[in-house]
């Protein structure tokens, strides 16, 4: 699973182990349930891994956000015990928004939100990258 955490919603992906292909699943709003909500999706969905974008500025270095999203993901591993992996995610809620705009039919559930689709968008870069193959080559 991926998140392309943000100050107001999350955008959440899956990708299934056997077709490796990610798809968007959720946005969760950003407040005091949010970790527990995701930890409720992440044993729902049996998830062996988790992605969580790294925003940047444009040089790469790191910003506000990055040390957000940082202490985010410190609140998380609180609670969870899923491996988890960093991953740039410039340019993925532009992707996203560029797409839900050329779009010419009307999207509903987690593939009308740009946070889900940014979220699939980090988690292709990982799959295709292969950084960490070990994790879904993983048998459940």
């Amino acid at each position: 699973m991926a998140l392309d955490v943000g100050s107001v919603r999350i955008g959440v992906a899956r990708a299934y182990i056997q077709t490796l292909f990610p798809q968007p699943f959720a946005e969760v709003h950003h407040d005091s349930g949010t970790i527990s909500q995701l930890k409720s999706l992440f044993d729902q969905e049996h998830a062996i891994a988790l992605v969580v974008g790294l925003p940047r500025s444009l040089d790469s270095h790191e910003t506000g956000q990055t040390q957000a999203v940082r202490d985010f993901v410190h609140k998380l591993k609180e609670i969870i015990t899923l491996p988890l992996y960093y991953q740039d995610e410039a340019g993925t809620s532009k992707k996203a928004q560029a797409e839900l705009s050329a779009s010419k039919t009307k999207r509903r559930g987690p593939s009308a939100s740009i946070d889900a689709l940014a979220a699939t968008y980090i988690l292709e870069d990982f799959i295709e990258q292969g950084r960490h193959n070990d994790v879904f080559n993983k048998k459940v």
